[in-house]
């Protein structure tokens, strides 16, 4: 491990340097990063996708959700990995779109369906 430190954490010494368990050096967020789009490129892509789709709809995704998790990710690798481009793809999605309409049934947990009914922010 290396010894580079930075004060991060509220004063507290942080060491953000670590060997992975392939022997690979990294030394913070970036090295992780290049890390994960070099070894797992499109798989981490996909399933980093598929994670913040289920947030995003608040519940799991079914087969049916595959093709569009499949698509988005392929956007994202043309886009060269931008986070970015996961978030508008989920946004401007029809799940996502059809679990935000108004008129929602009582009971609905979606933002939007709780500002309709109680009118508060």
């Amino acid at each position: 491990m290396s010894s580079r430190r930075s004060p991060d954490d509220e004063g507290d010494l942080v060491d953000s340097s670590s060997q992975l368990y392939d022997n690979t050096k990294v030394s913070g967020p970036g090295d992780l990063r290049d890390w994960l789009a070099t070894s797992y490129g499109p798989q981490f892509t996909i399933v980093a996708t598929e994670k913040l789709l289920i947030y995003a709809l608040g519940r799991g995704v079914e087969a049916g959700d595959m093709p569009l998790v499949r698509a988005i990710a392929r956007d994202v690798i043309r886009n060269n990995g931008r986070f970015s481009s996961i978030v508008l793809g989920i946004v401007k999605s029809q799940p996502f779109q059809m679990n935000m309409r108004t008129g929602a049934q009582p009971g609905t947990t979606t933002a939007r369906a709780n500002f309709d009914q109680t009118g508060a922010n």
